[in-house]
């Protein structure tokens, strides 16, 4: 029996029984391979204008560059380079514009000033708790910052809970995540993990104030886990990952109970990460194997492709995405 998942969000194809085994995780991991896509239209950043993008592009199978996108001449166009990256997984931005960069080769995550772009070094720490993949904060900066383990040191994924000053001193676990794939922090310090169960089942757990044992969101329809949002008005974007497409669901409530308000959406081929700009209105997502930024139009009740971008993305592929600010809840 085998489960896709997208590690390192690289697209993967993975044995489930050597991973509930206990065996090594940073084995190479082939690619399973999507559909060729029609190449992407060239547009402007006009719609997003005062909004910033950092994208995440994989140069190497263990080497990463972080680029921050402002839009230029009607184009979008890098505009400035992430000092100290060696490699990321996922990058996301906290709610005062503070960057976070998961490094699971390292097990470590960096945060970097916010809002302005391409900012200084905050500081980094360990997770001691396992493969960081994807982080959510309120104020990383500060505050904690909540951590995505894919996979867990012991085995299970996790969440951890760490800030810059102390690191990681908690660990939140639960029986329904087996590997995580997202985590979401809202501004009441409530957050969610996107994850599989010991049956591949897609799974949301809630932690009250991220903290305790957590507790299974009923009402879940994704079909597989993904990246994690949440937008002005509160729902939680989810995305659920494909490797021939994947598909964006928005949720209200899931503390512990969820309401489906819109989706499945089908997202451009296949992605693990999307965000929103600050006003809520765009949304962006990075399409691995083709090296490009798609973007939509954005309603709870309705998602429409506008463009897509690969400026500055050529010979490497594209795992992250994010808008600087972020959406604000």
């Amino acid at each position: 029996m085998t489960f896709l998942y997208p590690y390192r969000l690289a697209v993967a194809l993975i044995v489930a029984a050597p991973i509930l085994s206990g065996c090594s995780y940073r084995a190479s991991i082939p690619n399973p391979g999507t559909p060729q896509a029609a190449a992407p239209r060239q547009l402007s950043l006009a719609n997003v204008a005062r909004d910033g993008l950092y994208v995440d592009l994989h140069t190497s199978p263990s080497r990463a560059e972080i680029l921050g996108y402002r839009s230029k001449s009607g184009r979008p166009r890098p505009y400035c380079k992430v000092n100290g990256i060696g490699f990321a997984d996922r990058v996301s931005v906290d709610a005062a514009g503070n960057l976070m960069v998961p490094d699971s080769f390292a097990g470590s995550i960096t945060v970097f000033r916010g809002p302005r772009m391409c900012g200084r070094k905050l500081g980094s720490f360990q997770d001691r708790y396992g493969q960081p993949l994807d982080a959510a904060s309120i104020d990383a900066a500060t505050g904690r910052i909540a951590i995505a383990n894919i996979f867990g040191n012991s085995g299970n994924g996790s969440i951890s809970v760490c800030t810059i000053a102390h690191g990681c001193r908690r660990n939140l676990t639960n029986s329904n995540m087996v590997q995580v794939a997202g985590v979401a922090m809202a501004n009441n310090g409530d957050c969610w993990a996107s994850a599989v169960n010991s049956s591949f089942v897609s799974t949301l757990t809630f932690f009250k104030h991220c903290g305790g044992t957590g507790q299974l969101s009923s009402g879940y329809r994704n079909k597989a886990y993904g990246g994690l949002e949440i937008d002005t008005q509160g729902n939680i974007l989810s995305i659920s990952w494909s490797a021939y497409g994947s598909e964006l669901y928005v949720y209200q409530g899931c503390h512990p109970r969820c309401k489906l308000i819109g989706g499945p959406f089908k997202l451009k081929l296949q992605t693990m990460t999307g965000h929103l700009s600050e006003n809520g209105t765009t949304f962006a997502t990075a399409v691995y194997q083709h090296a490009r930024i798609d973007i939509y139009k954005y309603t709870p009740t309705n998602l429409t492709y506008q463009y897509s971008f690969t400026d500055g993305l050529s010979g490497g592929t594209t795992a992250g995405v994010a808008f600087t600010p972020r959406s604000k809840e």
